[in-house]
């Protein structure tokens, strides 16, 4: 409870699953450095597999890794956010939905994709359906699910509600940079077989940046266009060319900067 204090203190922010993470390993003495070179290799591995899974040839895979700007972000200065993607790419992989939860209690930030996510299958969803033994047991199942999502929203405010207010005092309205995430937004939808799924999703992605700022929710808006894209598809082999050299200016740029500034 001691550590809790100094750790909020320091860093101004509550997440509990990375508290206990660096607590646990700082606690049985393994250095900073060797946990977070060993969660790189972790993140740079699990993204790879998914790409690969999403049917990425090997070559793409590699040069994605290498140009990602916002992944070296992660490797070196988004901590949390980092730790967060991990959970977030086990949940996706191995189709553990529990361990999303895990992800938005390591960083508060991956509520917002997962919450767009989950409205733009539910709006699929509704279209789809239309027998009425199908409606009437989606009807009875419904309840439980807005049941469940009732509670989920409450603990997740019990917890992360106060965190949560603070960074929209702090950021609503400020600086959003929206000009990226529209970029990605068309190209996502030109190359996507799901248009409707992608418009849902990236409104409600819009929405979260101009309230909480456009750094951290443009990397899941490339995320999501790498989710949601075609691969199969020309213009997505074309357009994902285009992503990389920007990405790989962008990383050129920051890996001076911590070279020269550590940060």
């Amino acid at each position: 409870m001691e550590a809790w204090g100094v750790y909020r203190g320091i860093i101004y922010t509550g997440e509990p699953i990375h508290f206990v993470l660096i607590w646990m390993f700082s606690s049985l003495g393994i250095e900073k450095n060797t946990i977070m070179a060993i969660s790189n290799s972790i993140l740079a591995i699990l993204f790879a597999k998914y790409l690969y899974k999403k049917n990425f040839h090997i070559f793409l895979v590699g040069i994605v890794l290498i140009t990602n700007y916002y992944l070296l972000t992660m490797f070196f200065t988004l901590e949390r956010t980092k730790f967060a993607f991990i959970f977030f790419l086990i949940a996706l992989l191995y189709k553990k939905k529990s361990v999303l939860l895990i992800s938005v209690f390591t960083h508060s930030i991956m509520l917002f994709p997962i919450f767009a996510y989950l409205s733009s299958k539910y709006v699929n969803l509704k279209r789809i359906v239309s027998s009425n033994i199908v409606k009437q047991s989606k009807t009875s199942i419904s309840k439980y699910k807005i049941l469940g999502f009732i509670m989920l929203c409450l603990i997740v405010y019990f917890y992360l509600g106060e965190h949560l207010v603070s960074k929209f005092n702090s950021y609503a309205f400020i600086d959003f940079e929206i000009y990226q995430i529209l970029i990605i937004f068309i190209f996502t939808l030109l190359t996507t077989s799901y248009k409707s799924e992608v418009f849902i999703f990236f409104i409600f992605i819009l929405i979260s940046i101009i309230i909480l700022g456009g750094d951290r929710l443009n990397m899941l808006g490339y995320f999501s266009f790498l989710h949601f894209g075609n691969v199969k598809s020309r213009l997505f082999n074309k357009l994902i060319l285009i992503l990389i050299l920007y990405y790989l200016i962008k990383s050129i740029l920051y890996i001076n900067m911590i070279i020269t500034i550590g940060g």
